[in-house]
């Protein structure tokens, strides 16, 4: 099972705030669009929350795609190429038989590899290490810093990290789903909801409404920084979806008086 990671609780006074000021100047049910509007805004974060293929556009409603899980399996692919060789059986035989377990590998006097890798949990390990915990992603290494690993045992990691891929996104459309969201989950990120924690739900406070949502799974990093332009965009949102609605009660009400 994977690990959960650090957790991101999304921090938004200001966008609760504002929210609840929308909701008393156009006169709608306060906890109602609190609600609906936190929901939205926890299914924007695992929106943007990777993988994607393409930067998701601030009108794309979805919270992933098939292209969008394609990407994620192709950056594992490029996560293991950035440290290690895959090499073919007589390859990987020879080195061990010349250098042993472990021994960095030479060609001449020169140091062409770290070593070999023999298992899964050895790679795993050294994925692990080579790992950016702030940004999520893993550093390119120079061809010598990197070990030589059986195409066999590569494929048998590839597919065991494949899995995850969806793990980050699963957090936020958990809590999304908490708060009532209909948005459409796909099944590669559905599949992870089991696996994370992901947490969305109004309270009342002395101020009215207030939204809280929060997330924990590994590579969350990347969407913190997102987060203003996120909350902002949903704001804009809620002011032209309330605008809308305020024109149509208006016009209903002008139709009924004819």
């Amino acid at each position: 099972m994977a690990k959960r990671g650090k957790g991101v609780v999304i921090d938004d006074n200001v966008f609760q705030h504002r929210a609840r000021k929308l909701a008393r100047l156009y006169k709608v049910e306060e906890n109602e669009f609190v609600r609906e509007q936190t929901a939205l805004l926890a299914r924007d974060v695992a929106k943007y929350t990777p993988p994607f293929e393409d930067f998701p556009s601030k009108g794309r409603g979805s919270i992933g795609t098939g292209k969008d899980k394609k990407a994620g399996i192709n950056a594992i692919d490029r996560d293991i190429n950035y440290i290690t060789t895959a090499q073919k059986p007589a390859a990987i035989k020879w080195a061990l038989k010349t250098f042993g377990a472990g021994r960095p590998i030479l060609k001449g006097r020169k140091e062409i590899s770290k070593g070999v890798l023999t298992s899964v949990s050895e790679l795993r390990r050294w994925h692990k290490q080579n790992r950016l915990a702030r940004r999520g992603t893993t550093k390119p290494l120079q061809h010598d810093q990197k070990y030589w690993v059986s195409e066999q045992i590569v494929r048998k990691y590839k597919k065991s990290e494949g899995v995850n891929v969806g793990l980050s996104k699963a957090a936020f459309a958990k809590a999304a789903m908490q708060l009532g969201s209909k948005a459409t989950i796909p099944a590669w990120v559905k599949k992870n909801l089991g696996r994370v924690s992901g947490r969305g739900k109004t309270v009342r406070t002395s101020r009215g409404a207030h939204g809280l949502i929060s997330g924990k799974a590994p590579g969350l990093a990347h969407v913190k920084r997102l987060l203003p332009m996120i909350e902002s965009d949903r704001l804009i949102k809620a002011t032209k979806r309330l605008q809308i609605l305020k024109r149509t009660v208006a016009k209903k009400s002008w139709t009924r008086g004819i």
